[in-house]
């Protein structure tokens, strides 16, 4: 059985945690698997250049998707359909994620606190290993060794509009929250886990300049570490900035390579946090106190 599996998101890790996701099913699936992705203006060789990544089933061009195909192949965090799971064993029936989770993985928050999410973590940590090598002397951002220098904590952060309260209540944010109130409570509970944890400095992952303007009021600025990129102010999307496509992917590649060298790293409900904790599968991680309850994008 051939199934067409696509996806059209802009952002780096949300199309990349879904080539995870179908790499994962192709691996264990009885059934041939093509797949497609629009990476806007770049094309197949972007993953060939800086992953070392090629496949016969892999295209970059947009695949039309059959409606038997969009209902049952969303992606894998929405249906299963090999018996073989990470770590949803217990789960039987392929509709287990609407029970669980909704219908939704990555954009829920519980999926972090689930017991044996660490399954999940060396499941995809090794599918990512199996077929990527990153060619890291293409990113010019890259800090390990001043990170590992001293004990770091890496945070990651988006936006308030990209935070909801629930699945079904998605408008620019966190209901009840402005930005100014969201952006410092999150920054109270980052100088909280710096100081509570004894660490030394910050690596601070975000868009948004307003975290790091509040954070520095806090922690001295020469101990909070980042990598130059376009931010902005205020309540933004990253498309937004109207950046160049291969700089914003490269910037955020560079975050999250970055943070996966960090002691620990806290941060919300995302793909990039999800994927950070599949690049370092033993890597300390929570989630941040303010954010614990709510979905993320």
């Amino acid at each position: 059985m051939d199934i067409i599996y696509n996806t059209d998101n802009n952002g780096f890790f949300s199309n990349f945690t879904r080539i995870l996701d179908w790499l994962w099913l192709k691996k264990h699936a009885d059934f041939k698997i093509n797949f497609g992705i629009n990476w806007k203006q770049l094309d197949e060789s972007f993953l060939k250049d800086y992953f070392n990544f090629e496949n016969d089933s892999y295209t970059s061009q947009p695949i039309e998707v059959g409606s038997w195909a969009a209902e049952h192949v969303n992606h894998l965090h929405q249906r299963i359909l090999a018996k073989k799971v990470p770590f949803y064993y217990n789960y039987p029936s392929p509709k287990f994620a609407t029970a669980a989770f909704h219908g939704f993985f990555v954009m829920n928050p519980n999926i972090y606190l689930e017991k044996d999410f660490r399954l999940l973590r060396e499941e995809m940590h090794s599918v990512y290993h199996d077929n990527f090598s990153l060619n890291v002397n293409k990113l010019t951002q890259i800090k390990t060794e001043q990170i590992q220098s001293k004990k770091t904590l890496g945070v990651h952060i988006r936006t308030l509009q990209h935070y909801m309260n629930s699945l079904n209540y998605y408008s620019n944010g966190i209901h009840g929250f402005d930005n100014d109130t969201f952006v410092r409570t999150v920054v109270d509970d980052i100088y909280d886990e710096f100081i509570n944890g004894n660490y030394e400095q910050v690596y601070l992952a975000s868009d948004s300049l307003d975290f790091f303007n509040l954070l520095e009021t806090k922690i001295h600025p020469t101990k909070i570490l980042k990598i130059n990129y376009l931010r902005l102010n205020g309540n933004f999307d990253w498309s937004q900035k109207n950046n160049n496509i291969l700089d914003e992917y490269l910037n955020v590649l560079s975050d999250v390579y970055n943070l996966s060298s960090c002691e620990k790293i806290i941060g919300s409900s995302s793909n990039v946090f999800l994927f950070t904790l599949y690049l370092n599968k033993s890597i300390d991680f929570s989630l941040i106190k303010s954010l614990k309850s709510y979905y993320g994008a």
